[in-house]
């Protein structure tokens, strides 16, 4: 419905019982990190965006293995937020990483690696002025 107000609230209350029930460092926190993330990026608070996906990468490397299928994720989330902050340099270092991660783990034809690939045109094109 488009509500982004409520859309925070509840992904807040879901990251508040995360907390409480599983602790800072488990893998569903991560989600709840990644959803504010999203929620903060669509509303404009990029600086916001940007600092809970770095928490949600963090927990995803500290709990899963760097190349696990769900890394890749915050590496796009985060380069996405990089590029709108103007972090050309970072977001490319992103998009880069969730590319060499999405084929080592799922292959080039898989659905997910064009996404990568998309991203990091965009920002070479930026790149290129």
């Amino acid at each position: 419905m488009g509500d982004l107000k409520k859309a925070k609230h509840c992904h807040e209350r879901a990251l508040d019982v995360r907390l409480e029930k599983l602790g800072p460092e488990h893998v569903n926190v991560a989600v709840s990190y990644n959803n504010l993330g999203l929620v903060h990026q669509h509303q404009g608070d990029l600086k916001q965006a940007k600092d809970y996906h770095e928490r949600a990468l963090d927990v995803r490397l500290k709990k899963l293995e760097p190349e696990h299928v769900d890394v890749p994720s915050s590496y796009n989330n985060l380069g996405t937020v990089h590029e709108q902050l103007g972090d050309l340099k970072q977001a490319k270092d992103c998009h880069e990483r969730a590319l060499d991660v999405r084929l080592k783990k799922l292959g080039p034809e898989h659905v997910d690696v064009p996404i990568s690939y998309n991203n990091l045109g965009v920002v070479h094109k930026q790149l290129a002025g």
